[in-house]
């Protein structure tokens, strides 16, 4: 592939990535999954446009599918600690707390601060009836999101918003 072609197949993947995270945000999932299948035909290693496509699944109850694509991201990169948290939640849709649970101890092992792993992990305890955890694992997310709203606040605070 010569050098333009290289970058037009680059802008392509992009443009089909970010055309279908809007139909995603807009509510026509299976508009955004063609656009994440065109991007993966073009690039059929591209993580994201796998883990998008899953999260579209899982927003249409597929969650087997949703699984399928969250293995696919970690095939190709395992240190992603958003796919986990995102197969972990699948995971739960399907009652395997266990899986989910495995998923989220790993997210949360590649970040420790990703509140959002320990708001998913909270609800596989909360399935299992694990009350004392899922008090534990929100506290940690509530206060990990309470410190990134401030780092937030302080952010747009600096640069005159």
């Amino acid at each position: 592939m010569g050098k333009r072609s290289y970058k037009r197949a680059v802008y392509d993947v992009e443009a089909y990535l970010n055309r279908g995270n809007v139909y995603l945000e807009q509510g026509w999932p299976f508009k955004a999954i063609e656009d994440y299948d065109a991007a993966l035909q073009i690039d059929p290693n591209y993580a994201l446009a796998y883990n998008n496509r899953g999260n579209a699944y899982s927003g249409e109850k597929m969650y087997d599918r949703a699984i399928e694509d969250y293995d696919a991201v970690l095939r190709i990169n395992p240190n992603y600690d958003v796919a986990y948290n995102n197969r972990g939640d699948a995971y739960i849709h399907k009652g395997n707390y266990d899986r989910a649970i495995a998923d989220c101890n790993q997210a949360i092992k590649l970040d420790s601060k990703f509140a959002e792993a320990y708001a998913t992990r909270s609800s596989a305890y909360y399935g299992k009836g694990a009350r004392i955890r899922v008090r534990a694992d929100l506290r940690k997310a509530s206060r990990l999101l309470r410190r990134e709203i401030q780092r937030e606040e302080r952010k747009q605070r600096s640069v005159g918003f």
